[in-house]
């Protein structure tokens, strides 16, 4: 999985909706706007890893203030990287 971090809330819209509709590469949005169920679904997904499989989606676009209050981006470990 790929994360693409963008402020550009609309750019980020219409880009995830091109490489699901034209491309099918499975993407999604994590933003302000997003709603609870679905943060929840795709932090599941995210999860994945941690029981050895592989997530579904491909790439994630989130704008910066989610990835600064989430828990689930927040580095672990000592020199930035576990």
């Amino acid at each position: 999985m790929t994360l693409v971090v963008s402020p550009l809330i609309s750019l980020i819209q219409d880009q995830v909706s091109a490489l699901i509709k034209q491309h099918r590469i499975p993407a999604a949005i994590l933003n302000s706007t997003t709603s609870e169920p679905i943060a929840k679904a795709i932090y599941r997904d995210l999860h994945a890893v941690d029981k050895g499989r592989e997530p579904q989606i491909k790439l994630l676009y989130v704008t910066p203030e989610r990835l600064l209050k989430s828990e689930s981006f927040q580095v672990r470990g000592e020199g930035g990287r576990e």
